[in-house]
Parts: C-alpha cells; structure tokens; sequence
C-alpha cells in the first residue's frame, strides 16, 4: 500500500512540475518566425531561401560531383538523367 502511495504522490509531482514549464508551443514558434521573416528584406529572403546554402564552390563542387555521375552512366541518356537528378537535390 505505501509503495502506490508513493508512486501515486510521485507521479503527481511530476505532473505539476512539467504542466508548469515554460516551453513554446508550436503555435507560438511559428509566429516567432514570422515576426523575424518580416524584419528586414534579407530576413525575408534569408526565410524564403530556408537552408539552401548560396555559396558558389558548393555549386561547383556539387556540378563536379555530378558530371562524375553523368560520365560514369551506360548510356546518354541515363548520364542526363543522373545529372538532372543530382542537381535539382542539394546534396
């Protein structure tokens, strides 16, 4: 019987103890973001662009790695399709 006490009393702390945290809701991340995407025109473009990285040795880097792709495919057509393929992800 004092162990269901215990256990009882236990789960009821910890209920009050995580009810009464301070962590954000979905809802209000969202509209946090929305307040720093509507600062500034390079947030705004910095929001709509997310995690694409702009620089242009990543691209350069990306295209050599896919033209190795497109030159090692059997046939022309399969090489064009591999190296659409690997440029439209970024990788």
């Amino acid at each position: 019987m004092k162990n269901y006490l215990l256990i009882f009393f236990l789960t009821i702390f910890t209920i009050t103890i995580f009810s009464n945290s301070d962590a954000a809701t979905l809802r209000e991340l969202r509209q946090q973001q929305e307040e720093e995407c509507k600062k500034s025109i390079f947030s705004r473009i910095k929001c709509k662009a997310d995690d694409y990285n702009f620089s242009p040795t990543d691209y350069f880097k990306k295209r050599k790695k896919c033209s190795d792709l497109r030159d090692r495919a059997d046939t022309v057509y399969q090489g064009k399709q591999l190296y659409k393929q690997c440029m439209d992800r970024y990788s």
